[in-house]
């Protein structure tokens, strides 16, 4: 972690942090950092995608051995009083002809805001079991078993999430209280794998790099 600041700190300038350009440019900064983009970016806010992830990641980072690939829809925002809502909803399938498609939702609510983010998250998840398949035109179809869905809702803690989650919360607490954010991110020691790659995301926030 690099030099403290005060979590309370609003003022963009102060976190900001050097630069390979500081010195050379008369201290400007050579890109805007995340936690000014957040600070920047107003509520209520919204940002969907659409991700496909590979054997590797889906093995690692869904904590599956039985699928191979993921399709994955993602609908997260930030309402003007602070709530967090992030929708995903997609497909995982493997060799076999037992495949999955699921929806889930993650809510932190508005206020207290001293509850502090990457707690604990309570997660509806609704999933059902039957085989996927492309059609003529490559677009992917979902063949549900009758007999095989179930769903649920339970809180579940911030290191039992799957890893691609956890990305797009960061993103959406950064939004909701940008300096709080940090300071826990640095905190876990996990500014670098979450934090950090919003950078140069375009898409992420009203503010650019």
């Amino acid at each position: 972690m690099g030099d403290y600041v005060d979590p309370n700190e609003t003022d963009p300038s102060k976190w900001r942090g050097s630069t390979p350009r500081d010195g050379r440019d008369g201290g400007r900064a050579a890109i805007r950092s995340v936690v000014e983009r957040a600070l920047a970016t107003e509520t209520p806010y919204q940002r969907t995608g659409t991700r496909v992830y590979g054997p590797a990641v889906v093995r690692e980072e869904f904590d599956s051995r039985d699928y191979h690939h993921a399709k994955v829809y993602y609908d997260g925002g930030v309402t003007t009083d602070g709530g967090i809502k992030l929708l995903t909803r997609g497909y995982l399938w493997g060799d076999d002809e037992r495949h999955q498609r699921y929806k889930s939702q993650y809510r932190r609510p508005p206020d207290p805001a001293d509850e502090p983010p990457f707690g604990e998250y309570t997660v509806w998840n609704q999933y059902q079991f039957g085989t996927a398949s492309r059609d003529a035109e490559g677009e992917l179809v979902f063949e549900p078993d009758p007999d095989g869905s179930d769903e649920y809702v339970r809180s579940v803690d911030w290191g039992d999430l799957y890893t691609p989650v956890q990305g797009r919360l960061v993103e959406l607490e950064l939004v909701r209280n940008p300096p709080f954010a940090r300071y826990r991110l640095d905190e876990r020691g996990e500014w670098t794998g979450f934090g950090r790659p919003l950078t140069y995301d375009l898409g992420a926030f009203d503010a650019g790099p």
